[in-house]
């Protein structure tokens, strides 16, 4: 079983929701995985975070496969809010 790392930044941006951008993503993958929390002992890592600064990813570079969303940016392409997880589970469901 896959094993999906989301990486969290230490959230100073309370207007983004990141625990429910993680839920709403997992929810919809199509891919059967184990989620783990903060660590980059998994096969792909989600970074979630809520600014441009990108806490998350910049504290935890790791050379695993990944996505990096940052505010309103996935893996530096400007998406809006409403395309956000959708963009997030296409690309880790491949």
């Amino acid at each position: 079983m896959k094993r999906l790392g989301i990486i969290f930044c230490g959230g100073c941006n309370p207007q983004y929701d990141r625990g429910a951008l993680a839920a709403n993503t997992v929810s919809g993958l199509d891919v059967e995985c184990e989620v783990v929390y903060n660590t980059t002992d998994c096969d792909c890592i989600l970074y979630l975070s809520g600014c441009s600064s990108n806490c998350a990813y910049k504290y935890n570079i790791c050379d695993k496969p990944s996505v990096v969303v940052a505010g309103l940016k996935v893996d530096r392409q400007t998406v809006t809010a409403e395309q956000m997880p959708d963009l997030i589970k296409a690309k880790l469901n491949k």
